[in-house]
């Protein structure tokens, strides 16, 4: 519900109130020192190809074939799988998502960037709502998912404050026709039976040259109802899409690749359902909302293209992206919007559709030039430029309760936006020895941001606008000792900031506010042992964070804006392993440990946080255990079985004007089994075995309101994966 405050407040004068999961091969120059094993795993995480031992950060790899066999379709499930990320689950297919605590929930931008091969995607600013509408890409586009732990702002630039969520996808073969389908099914506990397809096919069009297409769909079963109005699994949704990548080889020093991808999501509804404040449930499984309300659809197209040239000497890289973002969704609002309807249209015995409608285009270029590795000196350098322009319209219907027709809409808004920003980047890595080197980066950036929010008639009518400009320097030192050609111990010290922006022009508040930003220290341990036997990854952390950026409201008007103040401190400790004591069994393990909390009272902001104070979202521990046995049924088929335990501390919610609620700790069990012969594949999972129904997000209805809308998981999910490669 607070989203309907952030349409309130875009026209103020109104008034209103690593561990990785699988392994891949290397790339033929993947390794930067040592010997690249087969099972070494290989990220793009500091701009180049290393491996992941190599790199000095903290990093959690989960790959799409985890993702599909586990069925990871939403971010959620990965949670108590990566240590430090937390999500908070809201309305219409949105997600929070915040990396070792950092965050503050509401309607601040997001501490998480979130790139699709190198290009940033979705909204910087808070006016193009950045912190809610986060992609969820389908693992028939993915190759793997990269969570970057800690600050990113030497390379990846604003919004990184906390860490970066990178989304890698498949790359085109050369020389070789393959593919794949595959035919799906889920049936849900308390629900309906949900289905998916998929298929791929790689494609050679020369010697030099092939594409790589796919395609998608998959139906979410729902278990969610409304009984009041008859209504059964209204949160069930239905997920498409495809991408299409082309990749060249021009010449032997000169490649292209070429890609575009659309994903849409569409749903009736949310899983969330009624609750006191207290989370308990009033009824289960079972939401009360107004008839015509709950509908939602979240479409991202994306383009990319990427230029390699390697010199000789060092290797040239463009990176160019342009992207469309489209979310629309109608939410009942009548709780919460309980002033307009007396003053608009005279009457209060009225319900409220809230119609949101969000479109943000952004486009995106980096281009940067990266030495040879394996030189006592190596470098990176590198300039930035994005420019996204967002529009925001919004529309309160005034509608007859019973029915759902609307009488007539008192706050026709539109808030048109635009960020722009430039950045140069370089990091410098020495080797004073061949097993210690001294990486040091900078990154100089500015950007300008603009925003109009208008109601265009009713007796709300007005327009305001303001403007920002800023400049930003964020930074990053790391020590490397290399202990062996399979252990690394490294130290971190990184920089990351959030964009400030304008707020409403209104006489007596602040024009703008500034960046908050965030400092890291971190000391990590990355260790493959007994000859791959024994991974290891291991890092403790405190992160800085100050300024922080907040929405607050004026006492004098009841104008809610933004501004910065306080301090918060996130500490704790992660550690990833993976053992495969005898070559047919793997065993995973990751443990986390977060410590993040409010270092300052923040009056003004609902419920008057207090320092110490969680900061929300984050658990204390998280944990996760793992156990998969491969062996082979006579010669020629092959089986796997393999279960997860999966568990997640006591959470904080947002700061609401009753306080933060407490989300309950939760243990989950998972099981799989597969079968494979002669390029077909049977595997089989069951989810949430024990049918555990838990709280993972939500919002109070209203300001006052005992009534909460509560987020819940999934219930047990069967589900069945056919699938034939060639």
């Amino acid at each position: 519900m607070k989203n309907l405050l952030m349409l309130c407040s875009a026209c103020v004068p109104l008034g209103f109130s690593s561990v990785a999961f699988a392994q891949s091969a290397p790339p033929p120059q993947a390794a930067n020192s040592g010997e690249a094993q087969a099972d070494d795993i290989v990220v793009t995480a500091q701009k180049r190809s290393e491996r992941l031992i190599e790199v000095p950060l903290s990093i959690s790899v989960v790959q799409s074939a985890t993702i599909a066999s586990q069925n990871l379709v939403k971010l959620e499930d990965i949670v108590a799988r990566v240590p430090g990320l937390a999500t908070n689950t809201a309305e219409f297919g949105q997600v929070q998502i915040a990396v070792r605590g950092v965050t503050t929930g509401g309607l601040n931008n997001s501490t998480v960037g979130v790139t699709v091969d190198d290009v940033p995607v979705g909204g910087t600013t808070i006016a193009s709502y950045g912190n809610l509408f986060v992609p969820e890409l389908d693992p028939g586009v993915l190759q793997q998912i990269e969570v970057l732990r800690g600050p990113q702002g030497t390379l990846y630039g604003a919004s990184s404050l906390g860490g970066l969520l990178r989304y890698v996808t498949a790359d085109p073969r050369f020389g070789v026709t393959s593919g794949s389908v595959a035919v799906s099914s889920t049936s849900v506990d308390h629900g309906d039976v949900g289905f998916g397809t998929r298929a791929v096919l790689n494609l050679p069009v020369a010697s030099n040259a092939a594409l790589l297409v796919n395609g998608f769909f998959r139906r979410d079963p729902g278990y969610v109802d409304d009984a009041a109005l008859g209504l059964k699994n209204v949160n069930r949704a239905d997920n498409y899409g495809g991408r299409a990548a082309l990749r060249l080889g021009v010449t032997d020093t000169l490649s292209v690749k070429l890609a575009a991808l659309v994903q849409k999501t569409t749903g009736d509804g949310s899983a969330q359902i009624d609750a006191d404040r207290d989370l308990n449930i009033l009824r289960p499984y079972n939401q009360t909302r107004l008839i015509g309300t709950g509908a939602y659809s979240n479409k991202i197209e994306l383009f990319t293209g990427v230029i390699n040239l390697d010199m000789g000497f060092a290797t040239a890289t463009s990176v160019t992206g342009y992207s469309v973002s489209h979310n629309v969704y109608s939410q009942d609002g009548t709780d919460y919007l309980s002033y307009p309807p007396p003053i608009a249209i005279g009457r209060s015995d009225v319900g409220v559709n809230v119609i949101f409608n969000g479109l943000l285009k952004k486009f995106s270029q980096e281009f940067h030039i990266a030495s040879r590795t394996n030189q006592p000196l190596e470098w990176l350098v590198g300039a930035f430029y994005t420019y996204e322009k967002s529009s925001i319209s919004s529309s309160f219907l005034a509608v007859e309760r019973t029915t759902g027709k609307t009488i007539e809409d008192m706050y026709p808004g539109v808030g048109p936006g635009s960020y722009r920003e430039y950045a140069a980047f370089a990091s410098l890595t020495y080797h004073f020895t061949d097993r210690f080197d001294l990486q040091a980066g900078g990154r100089y950036g500015h950007n300008n941001q603009s925003q109009v929010n208008i109601v265009t008639s009713g007796p709300f009518a007005g327009e305001t606008s303001g403007r920002s400009s800023e400049n930003v320097f964020t930074y990053s030192v790391t020590p490397r000792f290399r202990i062996s050609p399979t252990q690394t111990l490294y130290a971190r010290l990184a920089a990351g900031y959030r964009p400030g922006g304008p707020n409403q022009g209104i006489i007596g508040l602040p024009p703008t506010y500034h960046s908050d930003s965030t400092l890291n220290y971190e000391i990590g341990y990355k260790a493959n042992l007994f000859d791959h036997k024994l991974s290891i990854d291991a890092a403790v952390y405190r992160i800085d964070w100050k300024d922080i950026a907040l929405q607050v409201l004026d006492l004098n008007t009841n104008f809610p804006y933004f501004t910065n103040g306080g301090r918060a401190r996130s500490q704790g400790v992660e550690l990833s392993g993976t053992l495969r004591p005898v070559r047919p069994l793997t065993l995973g393990l990751t443990v986390g440990y977060t410590d993040a909390k409010l270092r300052d009272d923040i009056p003004g902001v609902p419920g008057s946080p207090m320092k110490g104070d969680r900061l929300p979202f984050s658990a204390p521990w998280s944990a996760s255990f793992s156990a998969d046995y491969d062996f082979t049924i006579g010669a020629q088929t092959k089986a796997s079985l393999g279960f997860g335990v999966n568990y997640l501390d006591k959470r904080r919610g947002g700061f609401m004007d009753y306080g933060q609620v407490t989300y309950p700790s939760y243990t989950t069990a998972d099981v799989r089994a597969s079968l494979q012969r002669a390029g077909w594949k049977l595997s089989t999972f069951v989810s949430n075995i024990f049918d555990k129904r838990i709280p993972v997000g939500g919002d109070q209805i209203s300001p006052g309101n005992p009534r909460f809308g509560l987020i819940i998981n999934r219930p047990r999910t069967i589900g069945v994966d056919l699938s034939r490669a060639f």
